[in-house]
């Protein structure tokens, strides 16, 4: 009896193991999905101004909604997938979980253990259904944290390529007084007027 359950653990372990890079690498294009999109999001609010003003509401309204719908895509695929996953572990622990049980009682009714011995192996049965089903149950969220983490890291490393200067800023004397503009005119694209 021992020995079954370390090779169900085993077989759950090496599901997860052989499934842990797809399912990663979904969070990861869901992550950077939504990167991008909070980082358009910043720039249109930064300058709606601008962009109401050229008229470009439209386009902009557009473009957000289609990348905000693969960001969706994407996050629905990542979820999705790891409910299957999700799904897939905790069928076989409770396939585990019968034959075990069926086990106990088919050994208690042949008299091999006592009440005693059924009783605490029941126990322990229900106690590792317990920890193994939170366990399966926060591998998405493993997976957010390594994809999270793996972002702001790489956002730090980019900055690894700052360099300080101790150049001081020599402030330029400009005479806008000679600069003239004749005949200029300019349009929005989304404007009919000059």
């Amino acid at each position: 009896f021992p020995s079954h359950d370390r090779i169900a653990n085993l077989l759950i372990f090496v599901y997860v193991f052989l499934n842990w890079g797809h399912l990663l690498k979904t969070k990861m294009d869901s992550e950077q999905s939504s990167n991008a999109n909070e980082t358009i999001i910043l720039d249109i609010l930064n300058n709606f101004d601008k962009i109401i003003y050229r008229g470009e509401s439209e386009r902009e309204i557009k473009e957000y909604k289609k990348r905000s719908d693969e960001c969706t895509d994407k996050a629905i695929a990542f979820y999705s997938l790891s409910n299957l996953h999700t799904f897939i572990i905790m069928s076989y622990v409770y396939i585990i979980l019968f034959l075990s049980v069926v086990y106990l009682v088919v050994v208690r009714k042949q008299n091999k253990i006592d009440n005693k011995m059924f009783i605490t192996s029941f126990t322990i049965l229900l106690l590792y259904r317990e920890k193994i089903t939170t366990l399966v149950q926060l591998i998405p969220t493993y997976a957010e944290f390594n994809a999270r983490s793996t972002s702001v890291l790489n956002r730090f490393r980019d900055l690894t390529d700052i360099r300080v200067s101790k150049q001081t800023y020599n402030p330029a004397q400009l005479q806008f007084d000679k600069i003239e503009f004749k005949n200029v005119s300019f349009k929005y694209k989304a404007n009919t007027e000059y």
